[in-house]
């Protein structure tokens, strides 16, 4: 089959009822965006579900392809008991990926079968009507505007294209944070991403100045980057959900429809 969309969404543990509490009400727009990427995601029918994130802590100049045959999701260092999901995986276009990649881009299959809040936090909204999906955690490089990560993106476009399902990606990530609490913001990084997104021009995403990228602290760029390298041949129009900006923290929901 192919590729079928695209998806850019927040993961801020605060989105998560059991976590966020009380503050849910600050997210409303963000919920609501996120609601209907996954009515979209849905309607599309996928097989595989395949989450990027900049979150790399493990190795971070390698590109991580988590493959696991059980993934489970829980906020316990957030203080919810109670939340316990758990995902498949694809397993045979993870070891596809990885054996494409391994002679070209630093690249390395680890089985960590406790997700982090990073692909938590999506995957507890998937729990009603996308949990029968499978799925594939890959962490991006933690290089600041890495281009690897959009080689990264094309090679992950040509297992798509060659494989029998149907593929929907989504980019895991906030915009621009306070490096401190007292801290003021810089939403330079958010107003250029938003524009260029809203232009479908992922090209000049990669031409952010690196200077603009560092000081927005933000974790979405390496993911986008790679989703650049994806949708690099490909036409499709953009959709902006939401954005705002709650508590420090740049929350984007956005899709490309194909």
């Amino acid at each position: 089959m192919s590729l079928v969309g695209a998806a850019i969404l927040p993961h801020n543990p605060l989105l998560v009822p059991t976590v966020g509490l009380q503050n849910q009400t600050y997210f409303k727009s963000t919920l609501q965006g996120i609601e209907k990427t996954i009515e979209f995601i849905e309607s599309l029918n996928v097989d595989t579900i395949i989450i990027l994130s900049s979150h790399n802590t493990i190795v971070p100049e390698t590109f991580l392809i988590n493959l696991c045959t059980e993934y489970k999701v829980n906020f316990t260092k957030f203080g919810d008991l109670n939340t316990n999901l758990s995902y498949k995986t694809n397993t045979r276009a993870a070891y596809r990926l990885k054996e494409s990649l391994e002679t070209k881009l630093p690249v390395s299959l680890i089985s960590e079968s406790e997700l982090d809040y990073n692909f938590g936090v999506i995957l507890y909204f998937f729990k009603n009507k996308l949990y029968q999906k499978s799925i594939i955690p890959i962490y991006s490089t933690n290089k600041q505007n890495d281009l690897q990560n959009v080689s990264f993106g094309e090679a992950i476009i040509n297992l798509i294209n060659n494989d029998s399902q149907k593929f929907f990606v989504i980019a895991s990530g906030d915009l621009s944070h306070q490096n401190k609490p007292s801290a003021k913001v810089n939403t330079q990084y958010d107003h250029l991403l938003i524009k260029n997104l809203k232009q479908n021009n992922f090209k000049q995403v990669t031409d952010i100045p690196l200077e603009i990228i560092i000081n927005a602290h933000q974790c979405i760029h390496n993911p986008i980057l790679i989703l650049s390298g994806i949708l690099n041949k490909i036409n499709f129009s953009t959709e902006i959900y939401s954005f705002e900006n709650i508590f420090g923290v740049g929350l984007l929901t956005a899709v490309m429809k194909l």
